[in-house]
């Protein structure tokens, strides 16, 4: 019964917003993942890691003034 709901779901959002309302019912059944989470997590802490060594990089780059 879930996927007979799940495919009327999604025959709607393709019928609605096309393809991409497709791509997004897809983006938002893949959230529900514990997995997507650590990925979405581990990626914004990679990022936010570069972030500050590129900032304190360019604080301390032996420049004055």
């Amino acid at each position: 019964m879930l996927t007979e709901y799940y495919d009327q779901q999604a025959r709607a959002a393709q019928r609605i917003l096309g393809n991409q309302g497709s791509l997004m019912l897809n983006l938002i059944e893949s959230l529900k993942h514990v997995r997507t989470y650590a990925w979405i997590v581990a990626g914004l802490a990679i990022l936010g890691s570069f972030a500050c060594f590129y900032l304190s990089m360019d604080a301390y780059d032996g420049r004055d003034g």
